[in-house]
């Protein structure tokens, strides 16, 4: 499960003070890594009256707030019972999961409130290197350089031709991660390999300090689907073993890693008919065919 922006009502009037209360349940609660920021939209509005010009804030939707969160059934608790709060937008009721905004309906609103659906403040700082995934230079790491929060937009370093060269990107292009889940390198072969290919990218050092340890690859996937975590290294084939409850956003390359072998034999002691036709079976184009479907590459 990844956060998502939802739409919660609450009275009237009542917006800053709804918004101080969940802020302070979800560190009270130990869900801060589950509920993230929480924002009452507002925007600066002129008026000029008897020749005087004053500057107003205005609430942009009276009686609702924005909410930044994973939607797990503890979350949605915390945020439900608040006092002030009377529901989400979307939800059918009767306890059902509310449906989230749509990303170009927050990007409308929190551009206008010169905000980010990255949370800045947490997760860009210059220096850091991130992946830009749309636009031209789609699939590239840059380092930041500047953040230019009113309008929207980051100046990266990035690798052209061999050369170091800036680049502006809107915030909306790159992708951040908050917190890595990782098998410990020493003892979960995943967590070595992942080890690797951050090391390989040059981001080791820098996201060392965000990386959480898992003690296997299960508990690696289990955190990134209940959303204890942004991001993390597991098996392809893991990952489609796990259907929806994770979103397999890159495959890192093979040479970024050493390589992954399961090698296949009948040992000695159990040589009869029946392991070798197993054998026969699995190295057979259809017993490959099968391989491939759960994600393993079948190169002999």
């Amino acid at each position: 499960m990844e956060k998502q922006w939802y739409v919660v009502n609450t009275y009237s009037g009542h917006e800053n003070k709804v918004k101080e209360k969940l802020e302070m349940r979800a560190e009270s609660m130990n869900m801060e890594d589950y509920i993230y920021r929480v924002i009452v939209p507002e925007q600066k509005e002129v008026e000029i009256k008897d020749g005087v010009t004053k500057e107003k804030v205005k609430k942009m939707f009276p009686g609702y707030i924005l909410v930044e969160m994973v939607m797990t059934d503890e979350a949605w608790y915390v945020v439900r019972n608040t006092p002030g709060v009377t529901g989400f937008i979307g939800s059918s009721g009767k306890g059902a999961k509310p449906t989230p905004l749509q990303p170009y309906e927050v990007d409308k609103i929190l551009n206008n409130m010169g905000m980010s659906r990255i949370d800045v403040d947490n997760e860009l700082e210059v220096g850091v290197k991130v992946k830009i995934i749309s636009g031209p230079f789609n699939g590239m790491y840059g380092k930041v350089e500047e953040v230019d929060i009113p309008n929207q937009k980051v100046n990266l370093s990035v690798d052209l031709f061999g050369q170091e060269t800036s680049v502006e990107v809107e915030l909306n292009q790159i992708a951040s991660a908050k917190r890595i889940v990782l098998g410990n390198p020493e003892t979960v072969p995943a967590g070595n390999y992942g080890k690797q290919v951050l090391t390989k990218l040059g981001v080791w050092e820098q996201v060392e300090p965000n990386v959480v340890y898992a003690k296997d690859v299960k508990a690696v996937t289990a955190s990134i689907s209940q959303g204890a975590g942004d991001a993390g290294f597991i098996y392809k084939t893991d990952a489609i073993a796990a259907g929806d409850a994770v979103q397999i956003s890159a495959v890192t390359p093979a040479d970024s890693h050493d390589p992954v072998i399961y090698p296949i034999g009948i040992i000695k002691k159990y040589d009869n008919a029946l392991a070798k036709d197993f054998y026969q079976y699995v190295m057979s184009p259809e017993g490959q065919k099968v391989l491939e479907k759960y994600g393993f590459s079948t190169s002999k």
